[in-house]
């Protein structure tokens, strides 16, 4: 088998390899990192709030909707005919 040095001096190798070059500090210094609170907890509750009765709101109207429209069409006078198509 071939040794990774023949494999290094072969033409497919030197033609197609990539060379990374990297430099590194000899002094890395330490990074602080600050955090700070943009979204705060009233902000949270009233946005949590604010959704919490956008969704009930359409939820009531929406079994408001259901339970109306059930009674007007049991308590209705006009029978229900079927709709027949001559196609």
């Amino acid at each position: 088998m071939d040794s990774p040095r023949d494999f290094k001096s072969s033409p497919f190798y030197k033609e197609n390899s990539t060379v990374y070059i990297l430099h590194m500090q000899r002094n890395i210094s330490q990074k602080s990192i600050r955090q700070t609170v943009i979204y705060g907890i009233s902000q949270f509750i009233a946005d949590f709030g604010g959704y919490l009765g956008l969704l009930l709101g359409a939820s009531i109207l929406s079994i408001y909707d259901n339970i109306v429209g059930f009674i007007v069409s049991k308590f209705s006078s006009k029978p229900k005919s079927a709709v027949v198509s001559d196609i």
